[in-house]
């Protein structure tokens, strides 16, 4: 990496640290800039909500997230022994779980977090082309979610 390209790095972590007052403080890494490249475009979004359903900070857990590259690293997950608050759609290959967050000053305004699920561990590519090729699909349009009760989720997402 040259020099000039360190120091355009260290200024980007700069700035994402003054605009996002600390709670970013990276975007890319030293080794994501080489000679060729000419142009970094970031963004970053930062919603200050707050969960319907709370997740309890005693109850995260320590497990492997695996990597697209067949790797894995150990982590931290949030958890939650109340299941009942949660909708999950059962897709082709895939699961989309939705978290709400609180209503803000507007009643009528609701956010959601949607979390997609592929089935399988390497199923990821296959889930967003499927996705992108028909957003519709989401919609129920072109395929049924099956959305099962609180009892099921616990065995959809294998909680246990």
């Amino acid at each position: 990496m040259t020099r000039e390209a360190r120091g355009s790095c260290e200024d980007d972590y700069e700035w994402v640290k003054k605009a996002t007052k600390n709670l970013i403080d990276t975007v890319i890494s030293a080794s994501d800039i080489d000679a060729t490249t000419d142009l970094v475009l970031a963004n970053a979004v930062y919603f200050k909500g707050a969960w319907l359903v709370p997740f309890d900070s005693y109850r995260t857990q320590r497990s492997s997230f695996h990597r697209l590259d067949g790797g894995g690293a150990e982590t931290e997950f949030m958890t939650t022994g109340n299941i009942d608050f949660m909708d999950v759609a059962c897709l082709d290959g895939f699961k989309v779980l939705k978290l709400s967050y609180k209503p803000g000053a507007d009643p009528w305004t609701r956010y959601s977090m949607f979390v997609f699920l592929p089935d399988a561990r390497d199923g990821l590519s296959t889930m967003v082309d499927v996705v992108t090729a028909s957003p519709a699909y989401l919609g129920g349009d072109e395929g049924e979610a099956c959305y099962h009760p609180a009892a099921q989720v616990r065995d959809l997402l294998q909680l246990d």
